[in-house]
């Protein structure tokens, strides 16, 4: 599995927006689940990701939103 984590994908008023991206090791390219965590201003946890569908053969991207 390759892992990236604390990728800058945008930069909001407040804060620069992060991901982060596993992939599993497979000869074809993995169907890309993205994991957006959606409970308000107060909390958005990236790191609460299903990161399981990794070995299962997905990739993931989780990010932060605002």
């Amino acid at each position: 599995m390759r892992t990236w984590t604390d990728i800058v994908f945008a930069k909001a008023p407040q804060q620069a927006l992060r991901l982060d991206l596993r992939i599993p090791e497979t000869d074809t390219p993995p169907p890309l689940v993205m994991y957006i965590p959606m409970a308000g201003m107060r909390e958005c946890r990236r790191d609460r990701a299903q990161w399981w569908l990794v070995d299962h053969g997905f990739a993931m991207a989780s990010i932060e939103c605002r």
